[in-house]
């Protein structure tokens, strides 16, 4: 995305002028939104494959979800410009894409001071 200059800015002359800039906004967002659910629907088909792969000279049957794991593995590991490259485009195929992370967490509700905080905060457990 560009940075926005102030000098380069126009104001806008008339409310037509207003409702046509927003008229062509919408429909150029509207277009990135598509392109982008399409790159989306094209990685989620490939990932859902499986491919045949040759490794120490036998030919393996691998998920795209293990070829992937380990092309992260590798990026992270050798740092640098590749990860900084894989962060981006992991970044814009998955922009505007919520992620619900579940965590299983166990706490001692018997706990002294776990008990002065659930109270602190009005939480029972009755």
């Amino acid at each position: 995305m560009r940075k926005l200059n102030p000098q380069n800015l126009k104001p806008i002359q008339s409310m037509d002028e207003a409702r046509e800039l927003g008229r062509k906004g919408g429909i150029a967002s509207g277009k990135s939104r598509r392109e982008r659910a399409k790159m989306s629907a094209i990685l989620l088909t490939y990932l859902e494959k499986t491919h045949n792969v040759k490794h120490s000279g036998k030919i393996k049957r691998v998920s795209t979800e293990v070829l992937l794991c380990d092309a992260l593995d590798k990026a992270i590991t050798k740092g640098g410009s590749n990860l900084v490259g894989l962060i981006k485009v992991i970044g814009e195929l998955t922009e505007g894409q919520r992620y619900i992370h579940e965590t299983g967490i166990n706490i001692n509700e018997n706990d002294e001071a776990i008990k002065e905080i659930l109270k602190k905060y009005g939480v029972s457990r009755d």
